[in-house]
C-alpha cells in the first residue's frame, strides 16, 4: 500500500514538472532590455582599449597615438535592441559622443561616451637654448608640460649670441599640445615663424624683449585657450615690433590680454575668439582684422591711422563685429579713416566709455541694439585736420535706454535731424549745435547738464529734472525764445553764445547764471529768475552794450562779477539783496543802477568812466568800494546818495580826481553809521578824512 502510494506519488510529481516546464517555454519574449552591454575599441595592430559602463557612462582611457591609424568599435548590446548611431559610423573618437539604445518594445536609454586622452606628460620648466636642445626635448615626446617653456637666453645688448646658442626653429616641438605655465620666448630665438603647430592651452606667452626684431609671423593654428596675455615685458605689456607681418590665431577661443603696438602688422586673424579681458591692437596699415566671433570683451582699444610720415592710410574699409555683445569697459576705435560701414549689429552693453574718435569716412552710424553704456562720445583722434566728422548725417540708437556719463555727438556737424526715442537717463547730454531737431520722448532725468542748440517742450516731453542746462543755439538765437520754466532740479544755467534777440525764460530759483559771452557784444535776455546764488560772466571782453540783468531778479546770494572794458552802463533794476557785486568796466560804463539794492556783503563800483552811482535805498553795506585803479576817472565830481545807510563796514573811494562833494553821506556820517576805521578816501579832487566830515566839511 504504501509503496503504490509512493509510486503514484512520484509520477503526479514528474507529471506535474513537465507542464512547468512547458508553459515556460510558452511564454512570450518581452524585449524590454535596452542596455549596453560591453564596448571596447580596437585597433590597427590589435591593441583593444576596453571601456568601463557605469550607468549611462562609457568611460575610456585613450593614448593619442592611438587615434592616428583609425580605431574599430567592438560592443554588445542587449538581444533584439538597437543602436543610434552605429558606432560604426563614429570618425573621431577623441569626441565625447552620445549613443541611444532601443529595446525591440521601443524602451529607450541614452549613454554618453567620455573618453580621456592619455597624453605624455613632464613636470618641470624646460630651457631650450639651442636647436640641438629643442630636438632632443621633442624627442622625449612630451605632449603636455606641467611647467614653462623658455625658448632662448637673454642676450646683453651689443653682445649678440653665438650661433650655436640659438634657437632658429620650433617644428620639432610639433607634437606638444599643452603648457600649464608660459611660453616665453627670449632674444635668442631668431626664427621668422613662431609656430608651435599643435599647442591648444597655454597660460602666457611672454615675449621676453623690448622690441621684436626678427619674428615675421606667429601662427599658432591649434592653439584654443589662453588663460592669461599674449605681451611682452616692456612697454607696459605691449608687443611692439618693427618685422612683425602676420598674427594668426584661427582656433583661438578664449585669453586673457592682448597688447599690440606694431606698425608693420598687416594681418591679425582672430576669427574664432569669443572672449577676452583686453584687447589693444593699434596698427597703422593692417589690411585684415578679423574679430567676427568675438562676443564679450573686457576693453577693446582699435587703432589704425598713418604712422609718423606716412601719409597713406591703413587700407582696412570696412570694421566688422557682428557678434559682440558686451563690452564690460572702454570700448574705444581710433583711427581707420577709409572705413566706410561698421558693424556692431549685436552690441547691447558698454559698462565704460564708447568712443568712436576715428571713422572719419563714416556716413551713418548704427548701433541696433545697445541699450546701456557708460558713456558715448565722438571725439577727433589725433591725427585728424579737424576735430568733427563732416559725413555723419544720421545715427540709429532704438534702444538705448541709459548713458550713466556723458552722451556727446556734438562733433557730428553734417547731422541735422536726431532721434533717441527710448533713452530714459543720462549723466551729461551734448547734442550738435546744426541740428535743426531732435527727438527724445522717453527722457526723463539729465543727472549733470543737457547741452542743447535750443529747447523745447516738444522734444523733451517728459524731462523733469536736469541738473544743468548748456543752450548753444546757432546764430546767436535771434528771434528764439528758449522756455526752460518748467523744468524741475535745474541748478545752473549756462547760455553760450546768445545775443539780445535771444529770450530764456528761467525757473524761478536756480544756483547759477552763466553768460558766456565770446565774441558777443551783447548779452541775452533773461525773464522769470528771481534768485541765484551766483552769476557768472564768461569772456565778456567783446561786450559793448548796456548790461541790465533780468528784471525779475531780486537776490543773488552769492556773487556777481564782470569785468570788461568796453561794456557800456550796467543796471539790475529789480535787484534787492547780493552777496558780492563786483562790476569793472572802462570808459563805456558811465553809470551804474542799482535803485532796488538794500542789502550787500560786499560793492565793487569801478570806472574809468563812471560818473552816476544809483543806491538809494542802501542801508546795509560791508565793503563799499569806489573808483577806479589804472587811470584817473575825470566824470565823477558828487558821491552818490547813501543816505539810506544803517548799517557799513568800511567805505573805500579812490581815484575819481575830480570829486570834491561828499554830501551823499551827511546822513550816515551825522548818524554815526560809519565806524572810526571804516573811511578811506585817496587819489580824488578832495580826500577828507572820517573826522573832516564829522566836522562838516563835505565839499572842497
Amino acid at each position: 500500500m504504501n509503496a503504490r502510494y509512493t509510486l503514484s506519488l512520484c509520477a503526479s510529481l514528474i507529471v506535474s514538472l513537465l507542464l512547468l516546464t512547458a508553459c515556460e517555454r510558452d511564454t512570450p519574449f518581452s524585449g524590454s532590455d535596452d542596455y549596453l552591454l560591453d564596448f571596447s575599441l580596437q585597433s590597427a595592430d590589435g591593441e583593444i582599449y576596453t571601456a568601463r559602463i557605469s550607468g549611462e557612462e562609457i568611460r575610456l582611457d585613450l593614448p593619442p597615438s592611438s587615434l592616428q591609424s583609425g580605431l574599430n568599435p567592438v560592443y554588445h548590446i542587449s538581444e533584439h535592441a538597437t543602436i543610434a548611431p552605429r558606432p560604426e559610423t563614429v570618425k573621431d573618437w577623441s569626441l565625447e559622443t552620445k549613443f541611444e539604445i532601443t529595446s525591440y518594445s521601443g524602451a529607450k536609454r541614452a549613454y554618453t561616451y567620455r573618453p580621456t586622452l592619455l597624453f605624455k606628460e613632464a613636470t618641470e620648466d624646460v630651457l631650450l637654448k639651442s636647436d640641438a636642445e629643442v630636438e632632443a626635448f621633442a624627442a622625449r615626446g612630451v605632449e603636455i608640460l606641467n611647467g614653462s617653456l623658455i625658448i632662448g637666453e637673454k642676450v646683453k645688448k651689443n653682445s649678440p649670441s653665438e650661433e650655436n646658442s640659438q634657437v632658429t626653429s620650433l617644428a620639432p616641438l610639433a607634437g606638444l599640445r599643452e603648457v600649464r605655465g608660459s611660453v616665453i620666448i627670449r632674444d635668442s630665438y631668431v626664427g621668422e615663424l613662431f609656430e608651435l603647430s599643435s599647442l591648444e592651452r597655454v597660460t602666457d606667452i611672454v615675449f621676453e624683449t623690448d622690441r621684436i626684431n626678427r619674428v615675421r609671423a606667429v601662427r599658432l593654428p591649434s592653439l584654443k585657450y589662453v588663460g592669461g596675455d599674449i605681451k611682452s615685458t616692456g612697454y607696459g605689456g605691449k608687443i611692439r615690433s618693427d618685422s612683425l607681418r602676420i598674427i594668426d590665431l584661427p582656433e583661438l577661443h578664449s585669453l586673457g590680454a592682448l597688447l599690440l603696438e606694431a606698425d608693420s602688422v598687416s594681418a591679425i586673424k582672430l576669427g574664432s575668439l569669443v572672449e577676452a579681458e583686453m584687447l589693444s591692437l593699434s596698427t597703422c596699415r593692417s589690411a585684415i582684422l578679423d574679430l567676427s566671433s568675438l562676443e564679450r570683451v573686457g576693453s577693446l582699444y582699435l587703432e589704425d591711422e598713418p604712422a609718423y610720415g606716412q601719409e597713406e592710410p591703413g587700407p582696412i574699409t570696412s570694421l566688422s563685429l557682428p557678434k559682440l555683445k558686451t563690452c564690460e569697459g572702454d570700448l574705444t576705435i581710433e583711427g581707420f579713416q577709409k572705413v566706410t560701414q561698421v558693424d556692431f549689429s549685436s552690441l547691447t552693453t558698454v559698462g565704460g566709455e564708447l568712443s568712436l574718435g576715428g571713422l572719419p569716412g563714416l556716413a551713418s552710424l548704427e548701433l541696433p541694439e545697445l541699450t546701456r553704456a557708460g558713456s558715448l562720445l565722438y571725439a577727433s583722434y589725433s591725427s585728424s585736420p579737424s576735430s568733427n566728422n563732416e559725413l555723419i548725417r544720421s545715427i540709429t540708437l532704438p534702444k538705448l535706454t541709459e548713458v550713466t556719463d556723458r552722451l556727446s555727438l556734438m562733433s557730428f556737424v553734417a547731422m541735422e535731424e536726431l532721434s533717441l526715442p527710448s533713452l530714459r537717463v543720462v549723466g551729461n547730454l551734448v547734442l550738435s549745435a546744426t541740428l535743426r531737431s531732435y527727438s527724445l520722448p522717453a527722457l526723463e532725468e539729465v543727472r549733470s547738464s543737457i547741452s542743447l542748440p535750443f529747447f523745447s517742450k516738444e522734444s523733451l516731453p517728459k524731462l523733469s529734472r536736469v541738473t544743468e542746462v548748456v543752450l548753444m543755439p546757432v546764430d546767436e538765437g535771434k528771434g528764439l525764445t528758449f522756455d526752460l520754466s518748467p523744468l524741475k532740479g535745474v541748478k545752473k544755467v549756462k547760455v553760450v553764445g546768445c545775443t539780445d534777440e535771444c529770450t530764456v525764460l528761467l525757473p524761478s530759483e536756480i544756483e547759477q547764471l552763466t553768460y558766456a559771452q565770446s565774441g558777443k557784444t551783447s548779452i541775452p535776455v533773461i525773464k522769470g529768475l528771481e534768485r541765484c546764488k551766483k552769476i557768472i560772466f564768461d569772456n565778456p571782453f567783446q561786450l559793448t552794450s548796456a548790461i541790465s540783468l533780468p528784471a525779475s531778479l531780486r537776490v543773488v546770494t552769492g556773487e556777481i562779477s564782470l569785468a570788461s572794458n568796453n561794456y557800456g552802463p550796467f543796471s539790475a533794476p529789480s535787484l534787492e539783496e547780493v552777496g558780492k557785486l563786483s562790476v569793472i568796466g572802462g570808459d563805456a560804463m558811465v553809470s551804474v543802477s542799482l535803485p532796488k539794492l538794500r542789502k550787500a556783503e560786499s560793492l565793487t563800483l569801478w570806472s574809468g568812466g563812471l560818473k552816476e552811482i544809483l543806491l538809494p535805498v542802501l542801508s546795509e553795506v560791508q565793503t563799499l568800494a569806489l573808483g577806479y585803479n589804472s587811470f584817473p576817472n575825470y566824470a565823477m565830481t558828487t558821491l552818490p546818495d547813501l543816505s539810506s545807510l544803517t548799517h557799513v563796514g568800511k567805505i573805500t573811494i579812490s581815484g575819481f580826481s575830480q570829486l570834491t562833494d561828499y554830501t551823499g553821506v551827511r546822513t550816515a556820517v551825522e548818524s554815526g553809521v560809519i565806524p572810526d576805521n571804516g573811511w578811506t578816501v585817496t587819489k580824488c579832487g578832495y580826500n577828507p578824512t572820517l573826522q573832516d566830515l564829522r566836522e562838516g566839511r563835505y565839499k572842497r
